[in-house]
């Protein structure tokens, strides 16, 4: 999309469709980013639908934040100026949604050019082999970290 046809959009609607990561990407043209984040957002509210503990809840709205603010900043800025900081699309960026969110965040990887095709085959094959880390951890130690944190949030 050409830059004057980005500063046509209206940077209002642009922050407003930004409370759902992707809608704003969409709304400027940038159907593929847009997309990869709505992936991301479908994981989080799946996983707050599911979530049966503050905690997890805590977790996953710290997650959204993460991914809601450089994406509404960034659509803002396009919106505004007709470019922006890519934020969305740096090397930290992926890293961090590929740790906090997972397989969700897989779109989003391979549509970055930033990533060699080793270093996506690598992500790919790491995000699965961390989840199954993780997760055992937590089955192993659930009880001991909810007394943790519950002790932390009943003071």
């Amino acid at each position: 999309m050409q830059e004057s046809a980005l500063r046509k959009k209206a940077p209002l609607l642009t922050i407003l469709l930004s409370a759902l990561p992707g809608f704003s990407h969409i709304y400027l043209g940038r159907i593929k980013k847009g997309l990869s984040l709505l992936v991301i957002d479908t994981g989080m509210v799946l996983t707050l639908i599911f979530a049966d503990s503050y905690i997890m809840t805590v977790i996953m709205v710290n997650i959204y934040f993460f991914t809601f603010l450089p994406a509404c900043i960034e659509t803002y800025q396009i919106s505004k100026y007709g470019k922006g900081r890519t934020v969305t699309e740096s090397r930290w960026y992926v890293v961090v949604l590929l740790l906090s969110t997972g397989f969700s965040a897989l779109p989003l990887l391979w549509q970055s050019s930033l990533f060699s095709r080793k270093a996506k085959i690598g992500w790919t094959v790491a995000v699965p082999v961390l989840a199954v880390i993780f997760f055992t951890f937590l089955i192993r130690y659930w009880s001991v970290i909810e007394t943790f944190f519950g002790s932390l949030f009943s003071r």
